[in-house]
């Protein structure tokens, strides 16, 4: 997939270009985009779940296990305290 395709719906925000970073290889540019799009939404909004997700996949991959799991006990926290604006994985 390209970057016009996942773009399609003409909504770009950080999470989107981190996602567009990570896929490039740019992991660490990719975490920064994800850290700064995390600052700009407030405590429920609904794409919280998929971003700590997010972190937490990157982090993985970056062998970093301790922030890997604690960006999967924020998505877990998210779902029990918001559980019909949570997305299902």
């Amino acid at each position: 997939m390209n970057v016009k395709q996942k773009t399609a719906n003409g909504e770009t925000n950080l999470q989107t270009l981190g996602k567009i970073l990570w896929e490039m290889g740019k992991l660490d540019l990719a975490e920064e985009y994800f850290t700064r799009r995390l600052k700009e939404l407030p405590p429920d909004d609904s794409s919280l779940d998929n971003l700590y997700e997010d972190l937490a996949k990157l982090a993985s991959q970056t062998c970093n296990y301790d922030k890997s799991v604690y960006w999967h006990k924020k998505s877990v926290e998210f779902r029990k305290k918001h559980p019909l604006t949570a997305s299902v994985i």
